[in-house]
C-alpha cells in the first residue's frame, strides 16, 4: 500500500510548479492547456477543477488531486506568479459558465457573456455539478488569500439568478456556496 503522506507531498511539490513554473498536473496538462481549452471538453472533463483550485480536503471525484496543507497554501498566497495564474483560472472558470469579470467604477463584477446562453444549459437552468465546482472555486480562492474573487463571484451569482430568467438553481446550493466565503 502507497504511503498516502508522501504521494500528496510529491502532489503538492507538482501543485507548486504547475502553478508557478508551467508544468504539468497529474494528467499531463499545464494550466495553460487547461485555459485553452474548449467549453464542451472542460464541461465533460471532472478532473481539471481539482488542480486549477486545490482544497484542503479529497476530492471524491479525483483521488490523485493535492490535497492542500498550511506551507502549500502559504506558498501559493505568496508567489506572485501563483496569484496571477490564479486570477487567470478565475476568469477561465467564469468563462465556462458563460459570464465574465468585468472592470467597473466599484470594482471587479461578475457579468453575462457572449456565451451565457450557450452555458447556462448546463449549470444555470438546474442544479448540476456546476454548483459544486461553484462551492470547490469559492473555497479555494478563500483558502489561496482572494477572499475578494470569491466574493466577487458570490454576488455576481446572486445578481445573475435573480435577473435572469430560468434559474433552477436551488437554495441547498447557494448556502454552500455561502458556507464556503464566510
Amino acid at each position: 500500500m502507497p504511503d498516502t503522506a508522501s504521494t500528496n507531498q510529491q502532489r503538492l511539490t507538482q501543485l507548486k510548479a504547475f502553478y508557478t513554473e508551467g508544468a504539468p498536473n497529474d494528467r499531463g496538462y499545464t494550466l495553460v492547456d487547461l485555459w485553452t481549452k474548449p467549453d464542451s471538453w472542460l464541461e465533460r472533463s471532472h478532473m481539471f477543477i481539482q488542480w486549477m483550485f486545490p482544497l484542503t480536503t479529497a476530492s471524491s471525484g479525483n483521488i490523485y488531486a493535492p490535497i492542500l496543507d498550511e506551507p502549500t497554501i502559504q506558498f501559493l498566497r505568496s508567489n506572485a506568479e501563483a496569484q496571477d495564474n490564479l486570477v487567470r483560472s478565475f476568469v477561465r472558470f467564469c468563462g465556462l459558465l458563460g459570464l465574465q469579470i468585468k472592470d467597473t467604477e466599484q470594482g471587479p463584477q461578475l457579468a453575462i457573456a457572449d456565451n451565457f446562453l450557450e452555458r447556462k444549459t448546463d449549470w444555470f437552468t438546474f442544479d448540476s455539478h456546476n454548483n459544486a465546482r461553484i462551492t470547490r472555486v469559492l473555497t479555494s480562492l478563500s483558502l489561496l488569500g482572494r477572499d475578494d474573487l470569491a466574493r466577487v463571484l458570490f454576488d455576481g451569482l446572486l445578481a445573475v439568478m435573480a435577473d435572469e430568467p430560468g434559474c433552477g438553481i436551488g437554495e441547498y446550493a447557494v448556502e454552500r456556496w455561502r458556507a464556503a466565503i464566510w
